[in-house]
């Protein structure tokens, strides 16, 4: 009888007897892997990165101290916001301090930390840039911490001010690392972000949305704009949309990612045969949120438009809506009569759409 591969054998493939018999090495030499990965390894990073730190800022003071980003600041950074009645780039950088976040007044008497406790919704205070969008994707993935943590290459708060953050190029098809400073724009003579602003003594969503502007080339650029695309730059994994068609069905609509110089975030849909009714998709999102994925409901407006909401928000007029996006938490699910009420397909017009990952 031939003897089965190592492969087989860490696969559970070898065959009853063999399986059975290394087991126990497999499950320990498992769980000592996971170990070192998932404690040790993340926990001798972090050691390091202090060790360096402190060896720089006190023996290399020749080199630069603090960082500063000189390809992310000023009116190049903020945009142009004039389409949205709030100033050209320039007009906006001269009502700008760029200060950094150990200086900021929500910060006063207090040394900031990265993340600090638990990383939940409410550490979540969107701006004056209309990217409700990017806020209910982060408030969304919070529920998971991992998800966001992963992201972060820089693990902690680093007194040197400069951050490292992974998202995933849709277009390139791969991950590509954001280096951002924790200088933050602020109104003039406040201490105040402009956009995103500190809900407490944590700094991770400030960096990550000023990394997100970075990427996308300017904060007016994270102005309007989807959940869906959002997770897919934050896990890498698959996304797509239900909408609803004129004969009141549920039709998939996976993303697809479009090439455009200027514009980081175009993508479209691409329609699959798969159709649903309400029923059939309360049984689906029971599903999905069984298997932890992500989901979250818009509108958006499709045919018309005569105003905005203060944050960009686009008007529904004939609904007396407005077209934001919203994440559904694990703590939304209801019974299944209730619910179904609430699918009841709105006219066609406002977009209605449920929005999923699933990795």
């Amino acid at each position: 009888m031939a003897l089965p591969s190592i492969k087989e054998i860490h696969n559970a493939k070898a065959g009853p007897v063999w399986n059975v018999l290394c087991c126990p090495l497999v499950m320990t030499i498992g769980m000592l892997y996971r170990s070192v990965t998932i404690f040790c390894i993340p926990c001798l990073n972090v050691l390091s990165f202090r060790f360096v730190h402190v060896i720089w800022k006190f023996c290399c003071c020749c080199l630069e101290w603090p960082y500063e980003d000189d390809d992310f600041i000023g009116s190049k950074a903020l945009g142009d916001f004039s389409v949205e009645g709030k100033g050209t780039a320039a007009e906006l950088q001269a009502q700008t301090d760029w200060v950094r976040a150990q200086d900021l007044k929500a910060f006063k008497g207090k040394r900031p930390q990265l993340f600090q406790g638990g990383i939940e919704p409410s550490d979540l205070c969107q701006g004056a840039v209309g990217d409700c969008w990017l806020v209910a994707a982060f408030a969304c993935a919070s529920e998971f911490p991992d998800c966001i943590r992963s992201m972060f290459i820089t693990k902690e708060y680093n007194p040197r001010g400069l951050y490292k953050i992974r998202i995933y190029d849709p277009v390139k098809a791969k991950f590509v690392i954001i280096t951002v400073d924790d200088r933050i724009p602020c109104k003039k003579g406040t201490k105040k972000p402009r956009f995103m602003s500190p809900n407490g003594n944590e700094l991770w969503a400030i960096i990550l949305e000023k990394a997100y502007a970075k990427f996308c080339g300017s904060y007016a650029k994270l102005s309007g704009g989807m959940v869906l695309w959002a997770w897919l730059s934050m896990t890498g994994d698959n996304v797509f949309q239900m909408s609803v068609d004129k004969n009141g069905r549920w039709i998939r609509e996976d993303m697809v990612a479009i090439k455009d110089k200027n514009d980081k975030r175009a993508c479209g849909f691409r329609k699959t045969k798969e159709k649903y009714t309400n029923d059939n998709l309360w049984t689906l999102l029971k599903k999905y949120d069984k298997q932890k994925a992500l989901m979250s409901a818009s509108i958006g407006k499709m045919d018309y438009r005569k105003s905005d909401g203060p944050s960009g928000e686009q008007m529904l007029e004939r609904e007396g809506l407005v077209a934001v996006s919203f994440t559904m938490q694990r703590k939304w699910v209801v019974q299944s009569h209730l619910f179904a009420k609430h699918l009841t397909p709105l006219p066609l017009s406002t977009g209605t759409r449920l929005q999923y990952h699933s990795g």
